[in-house]
Formats: C-alpha cells, structure tokens, sequence
C-alpha cells in the first residue's frame, strides 16, 4: 500500500476560507452594482453597507496576526518563503490598516457592541482609510493568494516529476 502525503490542515483550512471570500468578492461586487435608488436608507443598513461589513471582517479573519487563527503572511512565508518579497510588500501596505479592520471587525462587523459609545471606534477604519485604498488591499491579498498557490502547486508537481512524492 502506497503511504498518502500527509494533509497542510491549516492550509487546507486558508484555502477554503479565501475560496469563500472570493465567493464574498464576487457577490459584493454584484450588490455594488445595484443603483442607489433601489439601496435607499441609512448607509449602515444597506445592502451595500452590509456586504461591505461582512467583506471588510471576513478580511481581517484572514490576515489576523494571532498565532491560532488564519494569518495569510505566517501561512504563506512558512510555506514559500522565495515570495518573502511579494509577501512582506503587500504586508507593508496591509499594516497601516489592520488594527482598525480589527475594530471594525470586533465592535460592528462580526462581534458588535453594546452602546454606540463603543461601536463608534469601528468607524475610524472609514475616517482613517479611504474605501477605495481598503478594497484594492484586499483585491490584492486575493491576487498575491492566487499567485502563490500557483507556485506551490508548480514546487508540488516538480516533486512529483522527481519523483519525490
């Protein structure tokens, strides 16, 4: 009997949640598309504003720097560190950004809060950063993703035309 490679969990794990995200990408984009007549009403409450909350915290679960969660730059500098470069540029533009995606996250995005007094912190992600800056961000943490699944796939099949796998 042939021994099985022994399963990445916690890519396994990443894989799957960018996969949802992407899915969260393309519905996103589909209600930002909708004109603003048919979105009436407090920008909080929209569909919009709602796609947009559940885009921006999803994102913050995927880039996370705690050691038990998903953290896109830990995952993938242990996996390919040859990307360290591509890797440690779009953590460079990341940064600035991710304790106030973490507010949001936290106090309106998945948590929530119980005064307004403490959801209002939230809000400094869209006083601090403009949307369009945060959205290519994350487009560009889909991108990086995308590529560097490629390469390891690409380092997988070497090692199996090699004979090493």
């Amino acid at each position: 009997m042939t021994e099985q490679p022994k399963k990445d969990g916690e890519l396994s794990i990443y894989v799957e949640r960018m996969y949802r995200f992407i899915q969260l990408l393309r519905i996103y984009d589909i209600v930002l598309a909708i004109p603003d007549r048919d979105d009436p009403g407090e920008p909080h409450l929209t569909m919009r504003g709602t796609m947009m909350s559940v885009v921006y915290s999803f994102f913050y679960s995927l880039i996370e720097p705690d050691s038990k969660g998903v953290d896109f730059f830990r995952i993938w500098r242990a996996r390919l560190p040859e990307a360290a470069t591509d890797i440690d540029a779009l953590e460079a533009r990341v940064a600035p950004i991710r304790d106030d995606l973490r507010l949001f996250r936290n106090r309106f995005g998945f948590h929530g809060s119980r005064s307004r007094e403490r959801e209002a912190a939230a809000f400094d992600l869209l006083l601090n950063h403009q949307g369009s800056h945060i959205y290519q961000v994350i487009l560009d943490t889909r991108d990086l993703s995308t590529k560097l699944l490629k390469m390891l796939q690409q380092n997988l099949n070497r090692l199996i035309t090699w004979g090493f796998i």
